[in-house]
């Protein structure tokens, strides 16, 4: 009885600064009350994570509709949610399993009660606000064109092929597709939605899928801020107990993910502050930010393996 009341206490304690470490880190609170609104989608989220592994999917599907009707990007969980949700009690194994049972009737059900909740809050707002809704919600996604305060390495190629008032269109097909914003959507998408095919196959790995998915979105969306960042750290309290890594090796991926950033800022304030051309070397240091990040997501898989 003491041995599980000390177990206990040690899970609860482990808990307690987990989420301690989330809720006070000063990257979280300080995005957090700056107008963002991210404290009101990671509830949503955090939400439509807990329907899902209790089981009840109806508002686990109403939730998310809910968060992808707040911001776009919780979409991609659906993808592991019908994975897991269509894999119930199929008894083939593998890829086979996936094909047979993504489209069924518990499938189906999940999909039309998340986005008749995705569409009808969208008809609300739109009857509120009128085209600006779809404008800035939506489309503006499609078109938009950062190339500062961006720590993607797109944010170069938007810079050199910005669109001025005297500029024409490009005649060559390849070179418009290339430059075209809708291209960069398609290793983001491949990555976010494979993983969420991939790993999505059981509800207890839905943290996992999750936070890789998120991951993935975050390091190849062709805009990426730090305000970004809290997409998947969100998912870090859950996910740090089923981890199998070494307290040095824990140490050595913060430090990276954290360098790679300050690399970049040190060499963006020349640019934003200072007025300098180092639009070059800030690519460079973009492209750093990638194999960095990628580096710590591939160690966290190693360790979520192991432990699994």
């Amino acid at each position: 009885m003491a041995r599980a009341q000390d177990a206990g206490s040690s899970t609860q304690r482990l808990a307690t600064f987990l989420v301690s470490f989330h809720l006070l880190n000063p990257l979280v609170f300080t995005i957090s009350t700056r107008g963002s609104s991210e404290s009101v989608l990671s509830l949503f989220v955090l939400a439509t994570l807990y329907f899902a592994l209790k089981g009840r999917w109806d508002l686990c599907a109403v939730f998310l509709g809910i968060s992808t009707h707040w911001k776009i990007y919780p979409f991609i969980y659906g993808v592991s949610c019908l994975g897991v949700l269509g894999g119930q009690g199929v008894a083939v194994a593998g890829w086979q399993s996936l094909g047979r049972s993504i489209v069924n009737v518990r499938t189906i059900r999940f999909a039309l009660v998340s986005g008749l909740t995705f569409l009808a809050l969208g008809a609300a707002m739109y009857a509120v606000w009128g085209r600006p809704f779809l404008e800035e919600s939506y489309f503006y996604h499609l078109t938009r064109l950062d190339h500062r305060h961006n720590f993607s390495p797109y944010f170069y190629l938007v810079y050199l092929t910005y669109p001025g008032e005297m500029s024409a269109p490009e005649p060559v097909l390849w070179k418009r597709l290339l430059r075209s914003p809708l291209t960069s959507f398609v290793p983001q998408m491949v990555l976010s939605l494979g993983t969420g095919l991939l790993f999505g196959r059981r509800r207890e790995d839905l943290v996992f899928a999750w936070f890789v998915q998120t991951f993935v979105f975050v390091v190849f969306n062709k805009v990426c801020t730090s305000q970004y960042f809290l997409w998947y750290t969100l998912f870090l309290p859950l996910l740090v107990p089923r981890l199998s890594m070494s307290f040095r090796r824990a140490l050595a991926y913060g430090a990276v993910w954290m360098g790679t950033q300050a690399l970049w800022l040190s060499e963006a304030y020349k640019l934003e502050f200072l007025g300098h051309n180092v639009f070059f070397g800030l690519w460079i240091r973009s492209l750093i930010y990638v194999v960095g990040n990628c580096w710590v997501l591939a160690g966290i898989m190693d360790a979520y393996g192991r432990q699994s």
